[in-house]
């Protein structure tokens, strides 16, 4: 009966291990799902989203880990520094014991007593406390440290911005090669069909072989590009991991779709006078002008006499005696108790120009940040200008490239009736499906170049905000039909990006049984 019992037991307990490993959750996608050649098998993807770029970076990026220690210390010196406003106590000992024993011996002559011996164990200590209350060098000092502490901090910003921007700018190059990637994919597939239909063709003594070789010529074309765009993917992938502090275990992907981002509703002359305002590198350089002062008063100091006072507490007992004839008295003892105040000062009056030279040291480096400051204000100025000429330039090249894609379906869905009537050639196909890849890739740019100038813009002005697209599909204009020989103003959130995900290939596929009977 017991053996049956622990026969039951062994079956539940297996049932309960197989429950609990099924149950457990797959937090991470397999590498199968993405399809690249390129990318290591062994490595896992994590999906990362646009919105948590920036807690990502935080939480694993060592640069801005070594910043954020770099701010530490500069804290954990001004505290320092701080502490110099007060009294120090220092202990001082010249013998926790210490042990003398001599012999002597005098002139007979001169002394009634010859010998002397010394035998005593003594134990001294003295309490030492020093409060320096006129310190010249001391505020200065404070005040750099106060600066360094400023700089720390500009720095980390400086740093999780700019990394910011670096990992929005790689994420959007991962969304530009992954949609061309699908269109590649989709370039491929059309390839192929339209290489089946012709040799179906072919085989029927409907098309020449001429046009089985430009079908073949055509599907390889399509496939070097997706075997280059896989390449980019890969390295992307690894690059925007590699911002983002990922371990060696995961590989970043995103399944995003492209889309715009938002708009710059802030004027030139607003964004300029923000970025002056705002602006890390000319905060920093700011500082430096700032702490260059605090030196200069700093080297004045030098010279500046010092007033401390020092209150000086000591004792002492002696046990045994010292320079007496024999026989010692090893029990006689004597105590000692001082205690001195006093107010001491300290005055260098000459020190051979050190401090001279320190001072016109520190005026050069004053001079120099300030041609450094107004160096990065005139580039500032330039990057905004160009920033929003590119914006504007993206903008309407996003515009016309759509259009383009658009007038190209219907260029290539017109060339596919004409092809099924026996009116035109497959050549005429192939190069009409180049040019709708080309479009829709020259598209995917344009937006990814758009995105990539509007945070730039956000970067370099500081506190302005992005408008962000209200993404209501029923106020969507159709900007197809708009009159493209004119100056056409639209907003680009206009765009419908969700029919532009949707692109298919208009594909020829012909069953060979229908070729023959025609």
């Amino acid at each position: 009966m017991k053996f049956f019992i622990f026969i039951k037991l062994i079956i539940l307990s297996c049932f309960f291990i197989n429950v609990r490993s099924e149950q457990k959750p797959t937090l991470i996608k397999p590498n199968a799902i993405n399809g690249n050649p390129y990318l290591s098998k062994s490595k896992e993807l994590e999906e990362i989203s646009f919105e948590n770029l920036r807690d990502i970076l935080v939480r694993n990026n060592q640069e801005y880990s070594a910043a954020l220690q770099r701010l530490n210390q500069a804290t954990y010196d001004l505290k320092a520094t701080l502490k110099l406003r007060y009294p120090t106590i220092d202990l001082q000992s010249n013998g926790l014991p210490s042990y003398l024993v001599g012999d002597e011996y005098r002139n007979p002559e001169f002394n009634s007593s010859t010998d002397f011996e010394t035998n005593q164990l003594e134990a001294s200590l003295s309490t030492v406390i020093k409060w320096d209350i006129i310190d010249p060098e001391r505020k200065p000092e404070i005040a750099i440290k106060r600066l360094n502490v400023d700089k720390a901090k500009n720095a980390l910003k400086t740093i999780i911005e700019d990394l910011t921007l670096r990992a929005q700018s790689q994420y959007y190059q991962l969304q530009t090669v992954r949609a061309k990637i699908n269109t590649s994919k989709i370039m491929v597939n059309s390839s192929k069909k339209s290489l089946e239909a012709t040799i179906a063709k072919n085989k029927a003594l409907l098309a020449p072989r001429l046009e089985v070789f430009e079908a073949e010529t055509q599907l390889l074309r399509d496939k070097v590009l997706l075997n280059n765009f896989y390449r980019d993917e890969a390295e992307s992938i690894r690059k925007l991991s590699n911002t983002l502090g990922l371990s060696d275990n995961f590989l970043a992907i995103t399944n995003d779709q492209i889309s715009i981002k938002g708009l710059w509703n802030n004027s030139l002359e607003n964004t300029k006078k923000n970025a002056i305002l705002y602006n890390q590198k000319l905060k920093e350089l700011n500082l430096e002008i700032r702490l260059a002062d605090k030196r200069i008063k700093k080297s004045n100091a030098l010279i500046k006499p010092k007033f401390s006072i020092i209150n000086t507490l000591s004792g002492s007992y002696k046990l045994g005696q010292e320079e007496v004839s024999p026989p010692i008295q090893n029990n006689d003892y004597r105590k000692n108790m001082n205690n001195t105040i006093a107010l001491t000062s300290e005055w260098r009056i000459f020190d051979a120009g050190r401090s001279k030279e320190l001072k016109q040291k520190n005026i050069s480096r004053k001079k120099e940040f300030k041609a450094k400051y107004n160096k990065e204000n005139n580039r500032i100025k330039e990057r905004l200008e160009n920033s929003f000429t590119q914006l504007v330039s993206a903008k309407k090249n996003i515009l016309n490239s759509y259009i383009q894609v658009i007038k190209q379906k219907e260029i290539l869905d017109i060339s596919d009736k004409r092809f099924k009537a026996g009116v035109t050639n497959q050549r005429e196909i192939i190069n009409n499906q180049r040019d709708l890849l080309f479009a829709r890739n020259s598209f995917i740019d344009a937006v990814s170049f758009y995105n990539n100038n509007l945070f730039s813009l956000k970067r370099l002005s500081g506190d302005l905000e992005i408008t962000p697209c209200s993404n209501n599909i029923d106020q969507l204009r159709d900007v197809s039909n708009l009159d493209i020989v004119s100056d056409i103003q639209y907003d680009p959130c206009d765009i419908d990006f969700q029919e532009f995900n949707k692109f298919e290939m208009s594909s020829i596929n012909y069953e060979e049984n229908k070729l023959e009977e025609s």
